[in-house]
């Protein structure tokens, strides 16, 4: 099968930062971090459920 996902296929996304105490000695994520990716996704998804795409930059709050 020669299907490849790519990340245009999804039209819902998000971006979340990944902690120092989320990965073990050789860096690699701990499982139970990926839950925790899933709810701040979910969460961002309920506060903006509007797609993001490349071209959508998110409202800035810059005052003069």
């Amino acid at each position: 099968m020669t299907d490849d996902i790519r990340l245009d296929d999804f039209p819902l996304r998000t971006s979340d930062k990944l902690r120092y105490a989320d990965t073990d000695r050789q860096g690699h994520v701990n499982n139970a971090v990926f839950a925790t990716f899933m709810e701040t996704g979910r969460v961002a998804f309920l506060h903006d459920p509007q797609p993001r795409s490349p071209s959508r930059e998110a409202p800035s709050s810059s005052r003069a």
